[in-house]
């Protein structure tokens, strides 16, 4: 069964893709679900996130004109909704697999 990026603390997956989904964000802190610590996303989810745009905008930008000029302006909206819905999903479940987590910074309990 295919499993997200680990853990740093315990070892086991952070979370379950379904929880990825609604929750893990770039500058969001989350908590594993095994152990509870406090987890952001690595730097290297921006690395992610870039070449996938870069991509998608390649993929549209030149998928617009063919699409447009062979079957016309709604076949061409569709493209765009298609291709977004999928470099989305494509993105969560690389994000998910591959870039992994870091504890966050303790901001320590120095009240004196």
């Amino acid at each position: 069964m295919i499993t997200g990026t680990l853990c740093p603390q315990c070892g086991k997956p952070v979370m379950p893709f379904g929880r990825f989904c609604r929750e893990a964000e770039p500058l969001k802190v989350s908590s594993c679900s095994n152990c509870g610590v406090k987890l952001m996303r690595r730097r290297s989810v921006w690395l992610l996130l870039a070449v996938g745009t870069l991509v998608a905008v390649l993929v549209v930008g030149f998928g617009i004109p063919i699409a447009f000029a062979r079957w016309g302006a709604v076949v061409a909206a569709l493209f765009v909704g298609i291709v977004a819905v999928v470099f989305v999903f494509g993105l969560k479940f690389c994000g998910w697999l591959f870039v992994g987590w870091s504890p966050t910074a303790s901001t320590g309990d120095n009240s004196s």
